[in-house]
């Protein structure tokens, strides 16, 4: 997903008052999920900019928005998380490329269910699956119920 300055600012922002992840459930070997945090979806607008023209913002989409850290001593080649609200994953987001360990990666996630970002104070990032540049794959022991 490609980012705008401005869309990576308010993940920035969000992520700083996004609910740390508590030990017990966010933790695992390999990957440490340090934030999770969720936008809701906005409409698009029209307005006069101070310059006198006329601008439409896009709409943007319910975001969940995940820092997380290789804890690992291998590089990730993937990590699937779950958004997990009341003891049940909602929805699944995959991220893919190369986390190298100790990286801190901090991404966005367009969401289909703006609902799901409603009650944010319920919500975690859980990671579910990891696979491995080396192609090996770590599983959740603990994996939450599904929907």
């Amino acid at each position: 997903m490609k980012l705008s300055v401005a869309s990576i600012g308010a993940l920035v922002a969000a992520l700083a008052v996004a609910a740390p992840a508590s030990a017990d459930t966010m933790a695992s070997p390999v990957v440490k999920v340090n934030a999770c945090g969720g936008s809701a979806a906005s409409a698009a607008q029209n307005y006069m900019n101070v310059f006198g023209g006329s601008v439409t913002q896009a709409a943007t989409p319910a975001m969940l928005m995940i820092d997380f850290k290789n804890v690992s001593q291998k590089p990730i080649s993937s990590v699937e998380f779950g958004y997990v609200q009341n003891g049940k994953v909602r929805a699944t987001v995959r991220d893919a490329g190369t986390f190298d360990p100790d990286s801190v990666v901090m991404h966005a996630f367009a969401l289909g269910d703006a609902s799901l970002v409603a009650n944010a104070s319920t919500m975690s990032c859980v990671p579910l699956r990891v696979k491995f540049a080396d192609g090996s794959t770590w599983m959740n022991p603990e994996m939450p119920a599904k929907p």
